[in-house]
């Protein structure tokens, strides 16, 4: 997190969308603004080493607390994503309210004096206040009132309690349950309250559930805001606002946080991102800290340059084939925003040099890892029983082909983005089908500068936006990896394209771009430079909109009745 500007973006006053691609850090993002983070004994600042009273002092400094749950728990008992959640108000609010007691808890084990005796008694009236038939009498401790709220979450998880009720909008509902927190705190007093609700997407519910969590719980209030992550597929739906009667206006009713966009700059334009990432990883998981070699010694290096070039000599020699992807720049380069992988594909890294420890790991070693890695992911798409798998093929073998095609010219082709343009046809499938092939992973959206804008009026919307094809995929089809070149597809070919995955070779060559630009992917910026992009994703940032009530559709591709 540079100079912590991730971790100060998400802090800010007021309802928040922290949205990006699978593997950038949101769950992590959200954990660390966590009670249980903030008094971590890993946090490094003017408080560290101070015992109880720089914990208590940290607290204070903060202005916030912060609850943490995750949306799997809004899963049905078998599992699956349900046509409709099992009373989400109820559950939801009776996990928050679990979670405000155990952090009471752990602050009054921290200093006595800085919550009351009496909060679990406050908690309860508060709770019982709220929620009908909730079958909460004498509350004598705790560790009483702890079990008889995870007894009642547990049945709402089986689909039972149907008695439970809340009939309170959920504004008034947690602004209430956030001034019980405050009550009982003295140092809480003029805090706000975090409801951290992670992974509201795809993984779990299904689109609807996903439209009446995010409208429920996107209000303001003066004492608390929810904080939610989503991935960024899940934000083309209809989003309605607290009273479900109108669409959501920026910096009303939200602002959003494109966490994925700039991690993935991030990590494409500056190598020693990932670098101190995987140091310090290394630090965390060794006995020893120099029992692990620095990832550059571990991987050594090689330019996305050399590595196309060596694609382009080998052709078939299958010897050769063997040793293409390697080195850090590889590492980070390749997966795409996805700082998951990333770590995955290292460690396996490490597993390797525990069995061969030398450095740097030898290029078949790195290689294999990789051809393996994604392999795998290809499997996984397999298993879907889709033409899913289809895509990611011919677009690879496309690719595949263009950069053999450039082979001694000036410039090295290296296809791996396509710019899509929705202008006729079928707009709804075309919408579907793009969401489908970002959710599986397939695809990211891509806000990067270069991206174009979601431009259109009222009622003939130009839907068009960028798309960068997760690398990983294309390994077995030796693929280059820099981000430099791409195709455009839109109209008649878009819609073709989508429908039959298995000519998809075919389309893309038609409809290649050829330009001169610099490898972007070579290239480094700081920061600053990324925070403010103008791809489409970046537009979502409502902080520097100068434009007033501009409908969050402006920014979002959406399937309501003006693009169709």
């Amino acid at each position: 997190d540079p100079e912590n500007k991730f971790f100060n973006e998400s802090i800010k006053s007021g309802p928040l969308i922290i949205y990006g691609m699978r593997g950038c850090g949101k769950t992590l993002l959200l954990l660390g603004l966590s009670f249980y983070s903030r008094i971590s004994s890993s946090n490094v600042d003017e408080y560290s080493n101070r015992g109880s009273r720089g914990i208590i002092d940290r607290i204070i400094n903060d202005g916030f607390i912060s609850l943490y749950i995750n949306s799997n728990r809004l899963l049905d008992p078998a599992g699956k994503k349900s046509d409709i959640i099992f009373k989400p108000l109820e559950r939801i609010y009776l996990r928050f309210s679990l979670e405000a007691l155990r952090t009471l808890r752990t602050l009054k084990k921290i200093d006595d004096d800085s919550v009351v005796d009496l909060y679990c008694q406050i908690l309860a009236d508060e709770i019982i206040s709220k929620v009908n038939n909730i079958d909460i009498t004498e509350i004598r401790s705790d560790k009483e009132l702890d079990d008889i709220l995870s007894k009642k979450i547990n049945l709402l998880e089986k689909n039972e309690g149907d008695e439970i009720s809340i009939s309170t909008a959920a504004p008034a509902l947690f602004e209430d349950l956030s001034s019980a927190i405050t009550n009982c705190s003295p140092i809480l007093f003029n805090h706000k309250i975090f409801y951290l609700l992670d992974d509201v997407s795809t993984r779990y519910l299904n689109h609807e559930n996903i439209i009446q969590i995010i409208s429920t719980f996107i209000f303001q209030s003066s004492k608390c805001a929810f904080k939610i992550t989503t991935e960024a597929q899940t934000l083309n739906a209809i989003l309605f606002s607290p009273g479900i009667q109108e669409k959501i206006r920026n910096g009303r009713d939200l602002q959003t946080f494109d966490l994925g966009n700039l991690v993935n700059e991030q990590i494409r334009s500056n190598k020693n991102f990932v670098i101190d990432i995987l140091e310090k990883r290394n630090k965390l998981i060794s006995k020893d800290s120099n029992s692990y070699p620095h990832p550059e010694d571990l991987l050594g290096d090689a330019t996305l340059k050399e590595i196309a070039v060596n694609i382009t000599k080998t052709g078939t020699n299958k010897k050769n084939k063997k040793q293409f992807y390697h080195g850090v720049t590889m590492l980070s380069k390749v997966c795409v925003g996805d700082i998951g992988d990333i770590i995955h594909i290292y460690n396996l890294m490490l597993e390797e040099y525990k069995n061969s420890p030398h450095t740097p790991l030898k290029v078949e070693i790195q290689n294999t890892v990789y051809q393996n890695v994604s392999a795998n992911k290809l499997f996984d798409l397999d298993r879907n029983k889709n033409n899913l798998k289809d895509f990611a093929f011919t677009f690879a073998r496309a690719s595949y082909k263009l950069l053999m095609d450039s082979k001694g010219s000036e410039r090295l082709r290296q296809y791996n983005s396509i710019y899509v343009k929705i202008t006729s046809g079928d707009q709804e499938f075309q919408i579907k089908k793009l969401r489908s092939l970002v959710d599986a992973g397939i695809f990211i959206y891509d806000g990067s500068p270069l991206a174009p804008r979601t431009t259109g009026n009222d009622t003939n919307p130009l839907l068009q936006f960028k798309l960068a094809f997760r690398k990983l995929l294309g390994l077995t089809n030796f693929i280059g990896i820099s981000h430099a070149d791409r195709f455009e597809l839109s109209g008649k070919e878009l819609e073709t394209w989508l429908k039959n995955a298995e000519e998809g070779e075919k389309i893309l060559l038609k409809n290649k771009i050829i330009e001169n630009n610099d490898e972007m992917d070579e290239i480094s910026s700081d920061f600053d430079e990324l925070t403010r992009t103008s791809g489409h994703q970046a537009l979502l940032d409502f902080s520097d909109s100068k434009e007033e009530n501009k409908e969050i559709e402006d920014f979002f591709i959406n399937e309501n009745s003006e693009c169709k």
